[in-house]
C-alpha cells in the first residue's frame, strides 16, 4: 500500500523526523582548492570545485543526503525543500 501523501511504499519518509529544515546558504560550501573539510561532507565534484555540506546543522539537527525522488517526498511530508548539492543528491538537515 502507498502513501497517500507521498507516493512512498517501504521508502515513505512521513513520521520518521521531528524536525526537518532546509541547509541555509552558510552550511553549503563549493571549495576549489582542498580535497576535505573536516566536519563537512563533500556531495559533488565538478570541473570548477568541490561541493561540501556541513555534517551538523542548526538546532542540533543532523546531515541527511538523499536522492531526487526522496526529496519530493521529503518535500510532501514536511513542506522543506531540500537543498540540491550535487548531480540527483539533496540535503536537510533532521531530528
Amino acid at each position: 500500500m502507498s502513501c497517500e501523501i507521498c507516493g512512498g511504499v517501504t521508502t515513505c519518509p512521513g513520521g520518521k523526523y521531528s524536525l526537518v529544515l532546509r541547509p541555509p546558504d552558510e552550511y553549503v560550501r563549493n571549495a576549489e582548492k582542498v580535497d576535505q573539510l573536516p566536519g563537512w561532507t563533500r556531495t559533488h565534484t565538478t570541473g570548477h570545485g568541490k561541493w561540501f555540506v556541513q555534517d551538523a546543522g542548526p538546532s542540533g539537527t543532523r546531515l541527511e543526503l538523499v536522492g531526487a525522488k526522496q526529496a519530493r517526498r521529503v518535500e510532501a511530508h514536511y513542506g522543506v525543500e531540500p537543498r540540491w548539492v550535487g548531480m540527483c543528491t539533496y540535503a536537510v538537515y533532521v531530528r
